[in-house]
């Protein structure tokens, strides 16, 4: 999957050093992760650093699961106490075993459920799910983009963002998709409006 970019690929072998996403959830390393979003965006704003970490977070988690489904392979099993968050990206020590769960199951109870509730003293739940329902989307541009996308993943995704976390959160316009809460990374220094945001202006 190297092919759609690094989101897609979970490394094997390197970085185990990390902590794991398991770790991540119960709290290790999460509040300097935060603050170093915040320094790298120029922002005091912990709230926009909390939001910006967990776009890039659900984007690479969404991005193994459905270039499977693109590709026509098998669904990995992105377990939380195997993957280490590394500087790099996400890491394993050995290669991925198939998934059992549905990517429903793997992408919302088993990581993002766990990561708004560790993230939910610094920003409002509702604009993480909005994330993560937008991130479903943009992943889904990346694979279109590398001329992959069919509409069994289209299908795919689009039976993800009917649950009830992610269908409240957004909907599907003539014009694309368009959330209903916003990212906030308009409030970093030189930041603009993304193309789904709800805004109409910053």
């Amino acid at each position: 999957m190297q092919r759609f970019g690094g989101f897609f690929v979970v490394g094997a072998g390197a970085g185990l050093d990390a902590p794991t996403l398991n770790d991540v959830y119960d709290g290790a390393g999460l509040a300097e992760r935060v603050d170093d979003v915040c320094a790298r965006l120029g922002t005091a704003e912990r709230r926009v650093g909390a939001s910006i970490l967990f776009q890039g977070y659900t984007a690479r988690v969404w991005s193994p699961l459905l270039g499977a489904v693109a590709l026509n392979e098998p669904v990995p099993a992105l377990p939380a106490d195997e993957i280490h968050w590394a500087e790099s990206g996400f890491t394993s020590a050995e290669p991925l075993r198939e998934a059992k769960n549905t990517i429903a199951e793997i992408a919302l109870d088993e990581h993002f459920a766990r990561m708004v509730a560790a993230l939910s003293g610094v920003v409002a739940e509702g604009l993480l799910w909005g994330n993560a329902a937008s991130s479903l989307v943009g992943t889904l541009k990346v694979i279109a983009n590398a001329g992959e996308l069919d509409q069994r993943t289209v299908d795919t995704a689009m039976s993800v963002l009917a649950d009830p976390r992610l269908c409240e959160t957004g909907s599907l316009t003539p014009n694309g998709y368009r959330r209903r809460s916003c990212c906030l990374y308009y409030r970093i220094p030189n930041g603009g409006l993304c193309g789904d945001c709800s805004l109409t202006r910053a």
